[in-house]
């Protein structure tokens, strides 16, 4: 483990001396005395605080107001235009949908030289503000697209999707291109469940899905879905990584948005987020409280085969949801200077989600004996407080677009799963004969902690080349106490189950270092990388007294390349490879007992999987519109896969395994289509053939499907501030290791109102619509076969309403150094 780190560390130092080295010898290069070697760059920005990417700069000439040159805003809304000639210019910022910017003097003259303020000037942050355009019965407000497609990630715009209004993360995912949400708020990326879900580009305490539950949609400013990240990022996630932005406000003064929302059936929300600017300190506080019910139903047919015997069970019954849970955050940004941030932040929360069922059970066997019938109560779920803190800092160098970012990061979660059941003998009309339940409850105490730092430098070479290099290192440990109680009816007690009770510790050291380089050549815009991973994993059963570690190296190439055929066409590859590493409710072999027939257990020879993801992706914009061809191959090793094992007890057992592998290929459509000033079309359509080659137990469980999914979003907006959206869904059949799952589909419609000049929304929704929202899945084998059948409740209502305190918009330009202190709006001539 030693030698491990050691050679990280190495690693890491010759990269950062070659890195230092090649960016001095670069120096001096191409800053001759000449008359065209003026330099102007900065960054645009939206009123929100969001690049705004293709925006045009232009440059006229203060003599003439001829056009001299120009240039465009990259992904991050950063400009650079080279080899100006010196002297004075007005500069024109431009791009769809916003009022053209002026900045009616800059002089690029040497300081000293008359008006001069230098030959390489940086404006900084510059806001562009949306603009409006009254169409005879048509209001046409220029907004963001709903999707919009980066070359290597999909941006989903939250403000535009008014389903989503007094909902979830999971919400807007069920709206989005690449991703499937089933009916209980689980997540799949392109068909896979394993993938990362960052907060702000950091961690989160809580499991993906739950995570994505958890976080209100009105506090979202947009999320990135990236399916082939860099070497940059972590490279766990099989699937990619989805990145939730929250919403944050730069602008001086005091800003705020408050939302409230109520919908049918004991669903409540409420949310604000507020920010006071002032000098050098941006101060942001906010909270979020959710107390929701959500109901629906279950049920499953079951038959296990045995040499003599075969055994029959079914159940039917509710299938309900309890969330609960509020919390609270703040932060503060000190700018230093203009070349030093300091940023710390915090949230806080307590957090509860529980499932009610409640079914009828009927079991039978052939040859015939004695039927049963009970109803079995269970409460599932979790509960706990969690908190985290970052410490942010950031150095700009004299060099133009030379930084340095250094993050500090630790969060702890004190929570625990609960299993209440209970049982109750009744006939066969489920009237209860008996009084005396059997009671069971059991416990999983499950506290962990999270601590992560993290630098990463950033230099530019040439006339547009960048390397990045970083280093990383994280530490996670988790305590798991499964504890399994009895209730003696006799005795009026509760008895410890020794048998079922386990406890484990669990440990993984992560250490990284990455380097990036990208630049152009022959016209191809490329970007390359690769990190490297040192992991030291331990899990301590301390109820077996035994064992298991894992040290290791890994590495995670990444490349992209990027050909630019015209201003509206652009095509890329890319690759990366990533790794699903098993936790340690993956790995822990004790039984995790669900109910007695249903027994949940790790498997402490899981590896990771690796994933090899490759694709090839076409953009094309033309008028208002906007449309990307996907093709992507993901081929994922050491497989993990759910596997039920039938043991002679009529005992489900549910495990992991790892298989040999399984191939994706497939391909999306997606558009951004404007058919009139106020009608506008989002969707995509996607299809792929998804294989499982593998053994189980010596036995051949190879499988294949072809699936698809069709999603559409209509938006019609009038001139009365008024908005209607229709979005519907459509998830085609797909299989697993050892079954199918059916198909599933849904509608929504939102009609949003905006009031007292936009101070003010009013939005009501009505979610699935024709109440179809279900799904089902089907496992066989030789000794068992099951089917299951859930829905949720459908038809839901719910009201919402936002309120913007100084309308949310800025109240003062940023100037150059992106802190108002200077407003390059008010450079004015002599």
């Amino acid at each position: 483990m030693k030698k491990g780190k050691i050679a990280l560390i190495f690693l890491f130092l010759v990269t950062f001396s070659s890195i230092l080295n090649a960016q001095g010898n670069g120096q001096g290069m191409g800053m001759q005395d000449m008359p065209e070697n003026g330099v102007l760059s900065g960054t645009i920005l939206d009123n929100a605080g969001n690049p705004v990417e293709y925006a045009t700069v232009s440059l006229f000439s203060l003599r003439d107001d001829k056009l001299v040159t120009g240039g465009i805003t990259d992904e991050k809304g950063y400009f650079k235009i080279t080899k100006i000639k010196l002297g004075g210019y007005k500069v024109d910022i431009k791009f769809i949908g916003f009022d053209k910017k002026t900045i009616k003097s800059v002089y690029l003259f040497p300081k000293g030289r008359g008006k001069g303020e230098g030959i390489d000037q940086d404006l900084g942050q510059i806001i562009l503000e949306t603009s409006s355009i009254a169409i005879e019965n048509v209001n046409v407000v220029a907004d963001k697209l709903h999707v919009q497609y980066k070359i290597d990630k999909k941006i989903i715009n939250v403000s535009q999707d008014v389903n989503a209004v007094g909902g979830t993360a999971v919400d807007v995912l069920e709206n989005t291109p690449s991703v499937n949400v089933d009916i209980d708020g689980n997540v799949e990326l392109r068909g896979s469940t394993n993938f990362t879900v960052l907060i702000d580009g950091k961690p989160t305490v809580l499991a993906s899905d739950e995570a994505l539950q958890q976080i209100p949609a009105n506090l979202i400013e947009n999320i990135e879905i990236i399916t082939n990240p860099s070497a940059k990022f972590d490279p766990d996630g099989a699937a990619g990584i989805i990145n939730v932005i929250m919403k944050k406000n730069q602008q001086r003064g005091v800003n705020g948005v408050v939302n409230v929302s109520i919908g049918t059936k004991e669903k409540y929300k409420a949310d604000a987020n507020f920010s006071y600017k002032v000098g050098k300190f941006n101060i942001t506080a906010g909270f979020d409280y959710r107390n929701e019910k959500r109901f629906g139903t279950g049920s499953q047919d079951r038959i296990t085969n045995y040499i003599d015997t075969t055994f029959y069970m079914n159940y039917a019954g509710d299938r309900d949801m309890n969330i609960l849970g509020y919390g609270i955050k703040g932060g503060i940004d000190y700018y230093i200077n203009d070349n030093n941030t300091l940023t710390i932040s915090g949230q806080y929360g307590q957090r509860e989600f529980s499932r009610n069922l409640s079914s009828f059970y009927q079991e039978w066997s052939n040859p015939a004996n004695t039927e049963d019938f009970y109803i079995r109560n269970s409460d599932v779920g979790y509960s706990g407080n969690s908190y985290s803190i970052n410490l942010n800092y950031s150095l700009k160098f004299k060099k133009p677009d030379r930084k340095l970012d250094a993050l500090f990061y630790y969060s702890n979660w004190d929570g625990k799963r609960i299993d209440d059941q209970d049982k109750y003998i009744t006939d066969l009309n489920a009237n209860i004969i008996d009084s005396e339940p059997e009671l069971r409850k059991s416990d999983l105490i499950n506290p962990s902690s999270d601590y992560r730092y993290q630098f990463d430098y950033v230099t530019p070479f040439g006339e547009e080349g960048v390397i990045e290099a970083g280093y990383q290192g994280r530490y996670e440990q988790k305590t798991a106490d499964y504890q399994y109680v009895n209730y003696d009816p006799v005795l009026n007690i509760w008895i410890n189950d020794l048998d079922k009770m386990n406890k484990s510790d669990f440990y993984r050291n992560i250490q990284a270092v990455y380097g990036t380089i990208s630049d152009k050549f022959w016209g191809f815009n490329y970007k390359i990388g690769l990190r490297m991973e040192y992991t030291d994993r331990l899990l301590d059963q301390y109820t077996s007294g035994d064992k298991y570690s894992v040290n290791r190296f890994d590495y995670f190439p990444s490349a992209y390349i990027t050909r630019e055929i015209n201003k509206k066409q652009q095509i890329q590859m890319s690759y990366s490879r990533r790794v699903n590493r098993p936790d340690d409710r993956d790995l822990n072999p004790f039984p995790n007992y669900a109910d007695p027939y249903n027994v949940r257990m790790g498997n402490p020879a899981l590896e990771p999987e690796y994933v090899d993801s490759y694709e090839l992706n076409f953009q094309n914009r033309f008028g208002k519109s906007f449309l990307a061809f996907e093709t992507y191959y993901r081929r994922t090793n050491n497989l993990i896969s759910n596997i039920n094992i039938l043991a002679e007890d009529n005992v489900l057992y549910r495990t992991l395994a790892n298989l040999n592998h399984d191939n994706s290929i497939g391909a999306e459509l997606s558009a951004n289509l404007s058919f009139t000033n106020w009608w506008k079309l989002n969707g995509s359509a996607t299809a792929y053939y998804y294989s499982i080659i593998g053994e189980l137990d010596g036995e051949n469980i190879n499988n294949d499907s072809y699936n698809w999914n069709l999603r559409l979003d209509n938006t019609f907006s009038f001139k009365s501030n008024t908005r209607i959206q229709l979005t519907a869904f459509y998830t085609g059949p797909s299989i697993t290791a050892q079954g199918t799952r059916d198909e599933f589909y849904f509608m929504n419609v939102a009609i949003r109102q905006d009031l007292l000049n936009k101070k003010m929304t009013i939005t009501a929704q009505l979610r699935d619509v024709f109440n179809t929202m279900a799904h089902s899945t089907t496992t066989e084998t030789e000794d068992f076969y099951t089917y299951s059948k859930f829905t949720r409740e459908g038809q839901v209502f719910t009201l919402s309403l936002t309120y913007r305190i100084n309308n949310y918009k800025d109240k003062s330009k940023n100037g150059r150094n992106g802190n108002g202190d200077s407003d390059v709006e008010n450079m004015e001539m002599d």
